[in-house]
């Protein structure tokens, strides 16, 4: 692959050999990586780093991959967390979906599925800072525009409160010309 995903990815694994392969994955796919040997590293790599994104292991010392995504939520519940793991118990399914979890891989990692998993991660990323940018945007224009309406409209003399505006975003699937 020669263009690489614009996401930046840590990797939490405590098995060395485990780790060392897949980051020789990962490297080829990511723009940039960290990794950690257990969930309480990576926690305290994700504070510094904050990257786009988590990919861990469920069974570690110190800290296990389901405390590592409770603690991730608390912190941030827009990172895109993948578990991957050799383990396929219906219990860790329904605690990792309760945690929002955003993709699930089973071990061994293969590489196809890998890359799937990262392009479906990083199209998400770069949605939701498309999104962000536009959010700001508006909210930058409507700044600009209370300025001028306040520059531009007579005075109140009338001694009543002025009312107030508050903007309310919905999404939705089409674009219309209604606006409130």
């Amino acid at each position: 692959m020669s263009d690489k995903l614009d996401i930046s990815l840590l990797y939490v694994e405590d098995e060395a050999l485990i780790r060392l392969d897949v980051v020789q994955m990962l490297r080829r796919f990511v723009r940039e990586l960290h990794t950690a040997s257990n969930g309480e590293e990576g926690l305290a790599v994700f504070r510094t780093a904050r990257p786009d994104a988590v990919m861990t292991d469920i069974r570690m010392p110190v800290m296990d991959g389901i405390s590592l995504v409770e603690h991730l939520r608390r912190i941030d519940r827009e990172c895109i967390v993948i578990v991957a793991t050799a383990y396929s118990d219906t219990e860790y399914f329904l605690q990792l979906i309760g945690l929002g979890v955003n993709h699930y891989l089973l071990k061994p990692i293969r590489e196809a599925q890998c890359l799937e998993v990262l392009q479906k991660s990083s199209a998400t990323i770069r949605l939701k800072k498309e999104l962000k940018r536009h959010h700001e945007a508006l909210e930058r224009d409507l700044r600009v525009a209370g300025v001028l309406q306040r520059q531009l409209l007579p005075a109140d003399d009338t001694g009543q409160k002025p009312a107030s505006v508050r903007t309310c975003f919905f999404p939705m699937q089409h674009v219309s010309g209604d606006f409130f």
